[in-house]
């Protein structure tokens, strides 16, 4: 902190050796499956800061960064001794060799190299009331929905989305009252894909759960 703690920041980097990484599939009758993807890793960082401005002025920044990804093959077969089995390309007895369902490197699902947030607030006395407004935007990278090669094909990488949202409102005592806008730009973003078939050999229906859309509310509440 400087400044007489006008400005602050914190920050942390982090590493994580992942042994025995699980994860779900579907499965050719349409049901979800765990499966254990062998060994990942997470390499990050993540940092805010906070700046007072002026007496009412204040604004935030953070960001956060992982690289997360598949340290060994996953070739979804054990050996006769029950380990899995992580070659390049996959050998099992009896069967021709093939390649792995998700080869070292993989990059995790729904695990985005990048979050950011930023917002604005300020503060300013109204009348008898003590108001604010307040807007932020909000940031993530690209992310790929499934772990498996085969899948990630089919279904497609999720694109990168920001999402802007603002409020204005009025506090009295215990009492504060908001006007809000969520999504202010109505943008429209996937959340979550996925498909009720997954197959090679079959066509693939894919769905998005999108992020909501344009919000305009107002919002009463009281603190106890």
């Amino acid at each position: 902190a400087w400044f007489d703690r006008h400005l602050i920041f914190n920050g942390a980097f982090y590493y994580e050796s992942w042994k025995n990484f699980q994860f779900t599939y579907l499965a050719p009758h349409g049901l979800p499956l765990i499966a254990n993807a062998g060994d990942a890793e997470v390499k990050g960082a993540e940092a805010n800061v906070q700046w007072l401005v002026t007496r009412g002025l204040n604004l935030s920044a953070s960001v956060a960064y992982n690289d997360s990804y598949l340290t060994t093959n996953y070739c979804g077969v054990l050996a006769d001794d029950g380990k899995a089995i992580t070659s390049n390309p996959c050998t099992v007895p009896g069967q021709a060799p093939f390649a792995p369902l998700a080869p070292a490197g993989t990059r995790l699902p729904y695990t985005p190299l990048f979050k950011t947030d930023l917002t604005v607030r300020y503060n300013f006395p109204l009348m008898s009331y003590a108001a604010f407004v307040e807007a932020d935007e909000v940031y993530q990278s690209a992310v790929w929905p499934a772990l498996r090669t085969d899948d990630d094909n089919a279904l497609g990488q999720e694109a990168a989305y920001g999402v802007t949202n603002a409020s204005f409102g009025i506090n009295k005592n215990t009492y504060q009252v908001k006007l809000l806008v969520k999504n202010a730009f109505n943008r429209l973003a996937s959340q979550n894909r996925y498909a009720e078939v997954l197959a090679a050999e079959a066509s693939v229906a894919t769905y998005n759960r999108i992020i909501p859309p344009r919000l305009i509310g107002l919002q009463f509440s009281q603190q106890f």
